[in-house]
């Protein structure tokens, strides 16, 4: 079965020189052909068309597995605007080492 779906991640903080704020994140689909029949006529396909419990089984556990790889994906990225966030913080108040947040 070839895998033709995508989600990707979006991961958004402040543009330099504007308002400090909090990053966002948004889990979008990348690669989907549109359903032309009914009953899902014009919705996006996430799996390929399954025929079997095996199938659509599988085709589950791929899209969990996919929003795994993402969750660690973004996992990391806040947790370097966090750590960017903090280290911008401390030199705003003149404290050399970055501050501690637990």
């Amino acid at each position: 079965m070839s895998n033709y779906r995508g989600l990707g991640l979006s991961f958004l903080e402040a543009p330099e020189g504007e308002l400090p704020g909090p990053p966002r994140a948004y889990v979008y689909v990348k690669n989907s052909p549109t359903a032309d029949f009914a009953p899902i006529e014009g919705r996006p396909i996430i799996s390929e068309e399954c025929v079997s419990f095996t199938e659509i089984e599988y085709q589950i556990d791929e899209l969990k597995r996919e929003l795994d790889s993402l969750k660690a994906e973004a996992r990391r990225k806040f947790a370097s605007a966090e750590k960017r966030e903090r280290e911008a913080l401390g030199a705003a108040l003149g404290i050399s080492s970055p501050i501690s947040v637990k």
